[in-house]
């Protein structure tokens, strides 16, 4: 299994504030990318038990949580369990 690279993610994330991106290191969605895209592509693909459906789905979900990036506390230890659930809130289905 294969991590998207950062590049490619970004250029799905449509109406992004680039201070959102790559801002204050500790908050920003690229560095929620950085820690936890790995254990998100895993689980996502957990769920999904196909590797290019999870993908697209790892795709789809890191830019709707990019897009409601002020919405969701990414504040320290938070960041995992936010992006977990907002993950099992989009998965649901399976």
């Amino acid at each position: 299994m294969r991590l998207l690279s950062p590049n490619i993610l970004l250029k799905h994330m449509l109406k992004i504030d680039q201070q959102e991106l790559t801002g204050n290191q500790d908050t920003s969605i690229r560095s929620i990318y950085d820690r936890y895209g790995s254990m998100l592509l895993g689980y996502i693909n957990n769920v999904v038990k196909d590797n290019q459906e999870a993908e697209g789905y790892f795709v789809r979900i890191f830019s709707d949580a990019a897009q409601h990036f002020r919405d969701i506390n990414w504040k320290g230890d938070l960041s995992w369990l936010q992006l977990n659930n907002f993950a099992k809130n989009r998965l649901s289905f399976f």
